[in-house]
């Protein structure tokens, strides 16, 4: 038959029907499959060592085999220990813990029985095993590297030499927030998932923020500075930076006060990108001006478009069409808008 229950009094029921049914659903990754994974909760499959012995700790996983398979819910209620092999004499070897799903009905292995699995990899090949010796249906929980002529007498310092690189991937239920962060990819539109504490959302194509991090930036001079230049220049240089959001704009606020000795003062600005590379330039049109004495805080504003992504840095200019011009208490505020 291929439409099959679970939970159904069926004598024709199988364990594959009840795997492969929705009760219990984890994110998935196609039509009958599921995202393999380790469920979030307290230090679910964690890794200790104690000279050459490795614990893993208590905790639940959905381990996904074949598309015929189905995935297998699992649960470690007791803390699971192996032993590291001794390293070799000369050369560092990488080793794997796996959560295995033996089930001989797929795999030919003679055993029906999930397993803590310590796999010892090749001495000197540089990389851990890619791949269980036997078992469909596995999950990659921790890779050691073991150092040459680690042993019980001269074991190494598995945590604050680096050694222990933690592969553990979670999983969630249907419509839950992952915490897996990028490794976690976009199955279905409305999928959410937490990257480094943002929360992003799967369009079916793409994943984009829901409350985007965006970057700011305030400075300040408040020093008197001239100039007699009747071009723009730099007074004194004052800059702000911020990467661009994904939006690719930002807002630009300057604010300032000036005064000239027989002309006319402007501020103006320039603003570029690290990739772009000039994207305004200064200009009369739209600068901050005043002409003869000394003026009150004045500010203008402006929206900028630039590559998301990259570093957007604002420079204020100024010039003044005859005398002596003078600013102080210049600022910028620099913030990426959300869209």
């Amino acid at each position: 038959m291929t439409v099959r229950s679970a939970w159904h009094p069926n004598p024709g029921q199988t364990r594959a029907d009840t795997r492969l049914s929705p009760i219990g659903t984890m994110t998935p990754t196609g039509s009958t499959t599921t995202r393999a994974g380790v469920v979030p909760g307290g230090t679910p499959l964690a890794l200790s060592m104690s000279g050459m012995t490795g614990t893993i700790a208590i905790g639940r996983a959905a381990v996904q085999g074949t598309s015929a398979q189905g995935a297998y819910p699992v649960v470690v209620t007791a803390a699971e220990t192996f032993t590291v092999a001794n390293g070799h004499a000369s050369l560092i070897r990488y080793d794997t813990v796996w959560l295995i799903a033996y089930d001989t009905l797929y795999d030919a292995s003679g055993q029906t029985l999930v397993a803590v699995v310590y796999q010892q990899g090749t001495a000197g090949a540089g990389s851990p095993p890619s791949a269980p010796a036997s078992g469909t249906a596995y999950l990659r929980l921790w890779d050691i590297q073991v150092p040459s002529g680690a042993s019980a007498g001269a074991p190494p310092n598995w945590v604050g030499g680096g050694l222990l690189t933690d592969k553990r991937v979670y999983t969630v239920a249907l419509g839950g927030i992952n915490p897996g962060g990028s490794s976690v990819a976009g199955q279905y539109a409305g999928q959410y998932r937490d990257n480094a504490g943002l929360l992003e959302r799967y369009t079916g194509s793409a994943w984009t923020p829901i409350n985007p991090v965006l970057g700011s930036a305030f400075v300040e001079d408040t020093t008197q500075r001239t100039t007699t230049s009747t071009s723009y220049i730099d007074v004194s240089t004052l800059a702000a930076s911020i990467t661009v959001p994904a939006s690719g704009r930002a807002e630009v606020i300057l604010a300032a006060r000036q005064f000239a000795t027989g002309g006319i003062t402007s501020t103006s600005m320039r603003a570029s990108g690290s990739s772009s590379g000039t994207i305004y330039t200064e200009n009369d049109v739209n600068a901050m001006s005043s002409a003869g004495t000394e003026t009150p805080q004045q500010a203008i504003a402006r929206q900028i478009t630039a590559t998301p992504g990259e570093t957007l840095t604002v420079t204020f200019k100024h010039r003044v069409t005859a005398g002596t011009g003078t600013w102080y208490y210049r600022s910028i505020s620099l913030k990426g808008l959300a869209a």
